[in-house]
């Protein structure tokens, strides 16, 4: 999908829960993170929360996945994450996500 949507020239990591996404943060140069809400372990919004209170991780830009109907999760999220995109999506929806984001300038 990240190839399809035009992201296909950096670095891809993966992280099946959030204390991995954690560890990969503190050891990887990472300009953006797309972000599944509903991960096992730590979920997303229990990341969020780790990643701001790290200074070095703070200000990696996050685009959350959350599941449809899930408005009540945009609400909690907003103050941690740059835009949000709806599962399903199509390459088109993550591009338009991600091409307004300032940290392309």
């Amino acid at each position: 999908m990240l190839c399809m949507g035009g992201f296909a020239d950096g670095r891809v990591f993966e992280a099946q829960e959030g204390e991995a996404a954690l560890e990969i943060l503190r050891r990887e140069k990472i300009d953006l993170i797309f972000l599944d809400i509903n991960m096992p372990g730590l979920n997303g919004l229990g990341f969020l929360q780790k990643k701001v209170a790290d200074a070095a991780l703070a200000p990696i830009a996050v685009v959350a996945i959350t599941a449809s109907g899930a408005e009540e999760n945009r609400v909690l999220l907003k103050p941690y994450c740059m835009a949000f995109v709806q599962k399903p999506f199509t390459p088109e929806e993550l591009n338009s996500a991600v091409a307004g984001l300032p940290i392309w300038s």
